[in-house]
Order: structure tokens, then sequence, then C-alpha cells
């Protein structure tokens, strides 16, 4: 199973028919800045922060930037 930013949800879609819709956090649909954002806050957990860096890295960004 392909790495998670956060867990998946489960949406109420219809709720006659208790029709669920499951959304999925994957790490390679979120956005750049909030993978940033995840490794430079200090409450992220270091098995988290280092799934955040090694997809950083994956799309060819500078961790450089951040390390300063």
């Amino acid at each position: 199973m392909p790495a998670k930013f956060k867990e998946s949800q489960k949406i109420l879609v219809d709720r006659q028919a208790k029709k669920y819709k499951t959304i999925h956090y994957y790490l390679r649909n979120t956005s750049t800045d909030e993978l940033v954002e995840a490794v430079l806050k200090s409450s992220t957990r270091p098995k988290d922060r280092q799934k955040y860096k090694n997809e950083l890295v994956q799309r060819g960004f500078d961790l450089g930037l951040i390390n300063q």
C-alpha cells in the first residue's frame, strides 16, 4: 500500500441510503508546500518526517533549503 500523509476518511454521501465515500491522503497527492510544512513542524514524528523527506527527494526538491 502506498505511503499516506494522514489517515483515510469516510465521508457520508447519502444519508438515507447510508452510502459513504472514502478519501485517501497519499503522499504522492499531497502538495509540496504541505510536505515542507510538515517537515518543519516540531510535532511531526521522526518516522513521518523521514517519509516526507523521502517524497520531497523523489520529486527533486532541494532539502538544503529546509535544513538551513
